[in-house]
């Protein structure tokens, strides 16, 4: 079995599921068993939204992105 890294495109990801949750960690197995490779590493990216002054929204989306990030790192 080979070994390889897993490369996940948050923004893009984003897209395609609508934002509906996602378990990484599954998708992560259904890719391995397919692919028939051992993943030694997953890198997850995605860029911080846009912050304009006096804008709640984009203060939001950044802070819940913030936390999503944080989030990934304890895995």
């Amino acid at each position: 079995m080979e070994i390889g890294l897993l490369l996940i495109d948050g923004g893009y990801l984003n897209r395609i599921i609508n934002n509906h949750k996602v378990d990484y960690k599954k998708i992560c197995d259904k890719i391995s068993k397919e692919l028939n490779i051992t993943i030694l590493r997953t890198y997850y990216y995605h860029s911080l939204p846009i912050l304009r002054k006096d804008n709640n929204q984009d203060r939001k989306r950044f802070s819940d992105m913030q936390k999503f990030l944080d989030t990934l790192k304890r895995f």
